[in-house]
């Protein structure tokens, strides 16, 4: 059997490269010259593609089948689609169906339409091929010839009386697409045809509208000469005008107006064509509409006017027309904001410049109370802060949260526009309604700048020069008797906020702008140490029980100096973070061993139950662990899930670590809440040295967790061989099963280890052990396609026609996955084929409902009966799509799980076959763009024509500029590539390296222990023994002493 596969897949691949020689040598052995590979690909499918003449006609001559189709085209579609038209001639000699479609309904014709070869078009029609079939998307040849632009083929299909008026499922015409593309001949001829030229598609847009949205002027033309309606709008309420505005088309604008289009037309936004062509800057075709009288100060349902939309987009020249033309200079818009509002946000100095020469009120507020000077302080742009103030701006205006422009450009940090406000006696001591002044605000962002009133949070500036790290303002405010000890109403004082301000620098130097935070770092440093050389009192705390040692230890590696200061080092704080805690999971060594000099307490713990001991255990530090053992750790504290600072060094698989513990008499064989022991840790981590070490130490080697689960199981889940085989070599029961039944073999055969499946088998794994549900390992191994596990299994005499609860056998299994390696050898030792399932289900009926038509044929060939097409009382019809809802039952050991592909018997072979097999996207790339839906809307259809519209101001003047231009192409998908079971619960993971040199693809989400029962990829030991809690990654062992990764600790 594998010499006869070797040799139909080299002869589809000598067909497909078109060596004569080679096929007709091949057919001397009088196989089946249809038979199919790579779901469902044969010779002729490849010879007609690649347009090999010679090869169709031996192929014909030997009886291939005509009309055969792979997963979806048949021959003659794929030679049209690629335009040969030798081939196309000689299929279409030999009665070809010119009719056949593949799955979305396109033809022969389509493709040829699309491709645009005229020859092979003509060829078709002589052939009688139907002109005016649809597709799936009710597109016809000539919707697909005017969509290619090929101007001949269309001329063709008219001449043949080609319905010119038809629409595909959005509405689309043969007109539509010509005018989109830009076809003036195309157009031209459609026209003649008597194309109706105000036909609308689903959103409402015609021809006219459609050729506006493409700028194409000639196509334009020839609409207006031939009386399209030029006041039409789509569904939007855009016209061709509007649209012809927005894109800056001059041409058709002046084509448009002299045809008596409606300058003011407004779409369903109350949007006028000016109103778009000012905020999209498009000054010949606002000079055009203003020459034509258009309405200057029309507005749109937000209240934004020609002149507000240019202000936002800085056109000056644009802004100087429409005052020419009698602009209301000062109207607002809903959120009663003006032109010169508007302007000084976008920061528009010229602009500006011009509103004020033309008398623009200075000191208009929006509803908020903003003015424009307070814009451009925000802003921060001097230029137009000077220009409203020599125009008389109200430098001391309050806004309704009483904030005045020097507040605003303080916050912003804006150090020039605060001189020039300073000059011009800004009042410096008003207030906002958080009492914030101007000077504190300008404390936050590090300007020299020196007060001691208080926010309503009791903050002063000093605490807030504090929390930025900003060293200049702090000994400015000290040189002027700022109180050193001042406390905001938490509490807080200046060297606590700056002890503190360094937890968030670490999150934000781990992504970016690592050089900025490295300077406030610095910064923050050395603030404190000007804090400790005032008589500050270091040990204060504030409401959480926090004082500035516990803030320094938890977020910097330098805090000797608060030492020096006689800090007190065991002060806790309310969520229990202690200094040496801290310190020794961000692995800081010195700080550590300063700790402990200090007599900080060795012992204390999180709100969870984390010690200092698991931090450093977790991460691979084994100089602290030592450290803390010599000032008596306690070794075998347990965290609140119970976990043990061993288990977190098996985890993590630090081998130097796990011998300090052992020494030291950790106990081998604690359990956590749910169970797990370190060996199961270790086990799930790969790594045998530990495995070995635990079990010289006495760990019991078959303990089971909460769910029964062993060492074993884990250690098979995760495919390490080395460490399954320490387990066994030290007398592990390969034969213990969970609390839902499943064996180590069961888990190895679902995920593939084969290695590991022999190595059970040789140590007397009960081959047909079932779970609760019935299933068996060789269950598994089918289901998933591992057909060598399978081999094994039957090769060990495991039964091959064992049912699961529900009625399945693996022959059922494999055959709905697809995995037809799986059945052929199923059926080669006896598989009995007609078995039915509990709800009456056979193999041939599963392999129908995923549409496995080569199991279906195999099955048929081994003497399935033809009742069995039945699934209970439900026919299973292969020639419909109604069984592919049916929902397989009762699944459960692995349906979750990935399947093998399958193997080609000949490496070299399979190199050559798939090599060429890739080649031919790049060859049927037009026939590709052919074969997808043709869809041109927003989200279907053409392309909406709301493009260029919607100005949206809100509040602080929002504008949401929506443009929608997607295009997508039609017909479907030619690619031929190899059917596998699909499981859409898959996930790919990553790959994992261990000690034993395999490579194992798990979820990256995986935790630390297995939960195999319920199907799920996944552990159920759901802590880390670092985290404590659901774990949500696999941690990788390393040196004991490289920095390991951050652990997250309460």
């Amino acid at each position: 059997m594998g010499d006869n596969l070797f040799k139909e897949r080299l002869f589809v691949a000598a067909c497909g490269e078109g060596d004569r020689s080679r096929v007709r040598k091949l057919m001397r052995d009088k196989f089946d010259v249809n038979i199919k590979i790579l779901g469902g690909i044969t010779g002729l499918h490849l010879a007609c593609s690649q347009g090999h003449i010679d090869i169709v006609k031996e192929l014909l001559q030997n009886k291939a089948e005509l009309d055969i189709r792979d997963n979806d085209q048949t021959p003659l579609i794929l030679a049209c689609s690629q335009g040969h038209e030798k081939v196309v001639k000689i299929l279409l000699e030999n009665n070809a169906d010119v009719s056949a479609t593949n799955k979305n309904g396109a033809t022969a014709l389509m493709g040829a339409c699309l491709n645009g070869n005229s020859i092979i078009v003509s060829d078709l029609l002589q052939h009688h091929a139907q002109i005016d079939a649809k597709n799936n998307y009710e597109q016809t040849a000539l919707i697909l010839a005017c969509l290619g632009g090929h101007e001949k083929v269309v001329k063709i299909l008219l001449e043949n009386n080609a319905d010119v008026n038809a629409t595909s499922t959005y509405g689309a015409t043969a007109l539509m697409e010509a005018c989109l593309n830009g076809n003036s001949i195309i157009v031209s001829d459609l026209l003649q045809r008597h194309a109706q030229i105000d036909a609308k598609n689903n959103y409402e847009q015609t021809a006219l509208i459609l050729a506006c949205l493409g700028g194409h002027e000639k196509v334009v033309k020839i609409l207006l000469e031939n009386n399209a309606d030029v006041h039409t709008k789509n569904k939007d309420g855009v016209t061709g005008l509007y649209l012809a505005c927005s894109n800056g088309h001059t041409d058709i604008v002046k084509g448009l107006i002299q045809n008596k289009a409606e300058i003011d037309i407004r779409d369903d936004d109350d949007q006028t064509p000016l109103i778009i062509a000012c905020y999209l800057g498009r000054e010949k075709v606002v000079k055009i509409l203003l020459e034509n009288n258009a309405d200057v100060n029309a507005t749109n349902k937000y209240g934004i006017t020609s002149l507000m939309a240019v202000c936002l987009n800085g056109n000056s020249t644009i802004v100087s027309y429409l005052l020419q033309h009698h602009v209301q200079i000062d109207a607002k818009d809903k959120d009663e904001q003006t032109a010169l509002i508007l302007a000084c946000l976008g920061g528009h100095e010229k602009v500006v410049k011009i509103l004020l020469e033309n008398n623009a009120d200075v000191n208009a507020t929006n509803k908020y109370g903003i003015t424009s000077l307070m814009e451009a302080c925000l802003n921060g742009n001097s230029t137009i802060v000077s220009y409203l103030l020599q125009h008389h701006a109200q430098i001391d205006a309050k806004d309704k949260d009483e904030q005045t422009a020097l507040i605003f450009a303080c916050l912003g940090g804006h150090e020039k526009v605060v001189k020039i406000l300073l000059e011009n006696n800004a009042d410096v001591h008003a207030t906002n309604t958080q009492g914030v002044t101007a000077l504190m605000a300008a404390c936050l962002n590090g300007n020299s700048i020196i007060v001691e009133a208080k926010d309503k949070h009791e903050q002063t500036a000093l605490i807030f020069a504090c929390q930025g790290g900003h060293e200049k303002v702090v000994k400015i405010l000290l040189q002027n008797n700022a109180d050193v000890n001042a406390t905001n109403k938490d509490g807080v004082t200046a060297l606590i906020a700056a002890c503190f301000y360094r937890k968030s620098v670490i999150g934000f130097l781990q992504h970016q702008a690592q050089a900025r935070t490295k300077e406030k770092n610095e910064g923050q440093e050395n603030v404190i140490k000007i804090l400790l050389e005032s008589n500050i009192d270091v040990n204060a705390r504030n409401k959480n029980v926090m004082t500035a040692i516990i803030a320094a230890c938890y977020n910097t590696n330098n805090f000797s100096d608060l030492l020096r200061q006689r800090a007190q080092t065991d002060a806790n704080v309310e969520d229990k973070h202690t200094p040496p805690l801290a310190s020794s999971h961000e692995g800081y060594e010195n700080v550590v061993k300063i700790l402990l000099a200090y007599n900080a307490n060795v012992n204390c713990t999180t709100k969870k139950g984390f010690t200092a001991l698991m931090a450093a255990s977790g991460t691979g530090n084994s100089i602290i662990v030592s450290e803390l053992l010599q000032f008596h750790a306690h070794i075998d504290a347990k965290d609140r899930a119970g976990q043990t600072a061993l288990m977190a060094a098996c985890f993590g698989g630090y081998e130097k670590i796990v011998k300090i513990l052992l020494k030291n008499n950790s106990d081998v064989n604690a359990t956590s809440k749910r169970g797990s022991t370190a060996l199961m840790a270790a086990c799930a981590n790969g790594n045998s040295v530990i495995v070995s070490d635990l079990l010289h130490n006495h760990a019991q080697i078959d303990a089971k967790d909460d769910d029964g689960q062993t060492a074993l199981m884990t250690a098979c889940f995760r495919g390490h061989v080395k460490v399954v085989n320490v387990l066994l070599e030290h007398n592990a029961s390969a034969n213990i099963s969970s609390r839902h039944g499943v064996t180590a073999l069961m888990v190895a055969s679902t995920n593939g280890y084969d290695v590991i499946v022999n190595d059970l088998l040789e140590y007397n794994a009960q081959i047909d052990a079932k779970n609760i549900e019935g299933d068996t390992a060789m269950m598994s191994a089918c289901q998933n396609g591992h057909v060598d596990i399978v081999k094994m299994l039957l090769d060990s005499n495991a039964s091959v026609n064992i049912q699961s609860r529900v009625g399945f056998t693996g022959l059922m299994l494999a055959s709905y996955c697809g995995h037809i390696d799986v059945v052929r050898l199923l059926l080669d030792h006896k598989a009995d084929i007609n078995v039915r399932g509990n709800a009456g289900e056979t193999a041939i009926s599963l392999a129908l409902i995923n549409g496995h038509y080569e199991i279906e044929k195999l099955l048929r060939e081994h003497g399935a009966k033809k009742e069995n097409y039945r699934r209970g009382n439900s026919t299973m019809d292969p020639s419909t799509s109604d069984f592919k809802d049916v929902m397989l039952p009762g699944f459960s050991a692995a349906q979750n799980l990935k399947g093998a592909t399958r193997s080609f018997p000949d490496e070299s072979t399979e190199t050559h076959l798939t090599s060429l097999v890739s080649t031919l996207p790049d060859s049927l790339k037009s026939m590709n763009q052919s074969l997808q839906p043709f869809v041109r809307d927003r989200e279907h259809d053409m392309i909406a024509s709301k493009e260029m519209k919607n100005i949206i101001i809100t509040s602080a003047n929002q504008v949401n500029f929506n443009v929608e231009t997607t295009k997508h192409f039609a017909l479907g998908d030619i690619n031929i590539q190899n059917q596998q079971c699909d499981d859409d619960d898959l996930q790919e993971g990553d790959a994992e390296s261990t000690d034993d040199g395999v490579k194992q693809t798990t979820n990256a989400t995986d935790t630390p222990l297995p939960n195999f029962e319920q199907g799920k990829s996944a552990m159920n030991e759901t802590s880390n023994p670092i985290l404590g809690q659901q774990g949500d990654r696999d941690t990788q062992g390393g040196s004991d002493d490289e920095s390991a990764e951050e652990i997250i600790v309460e």
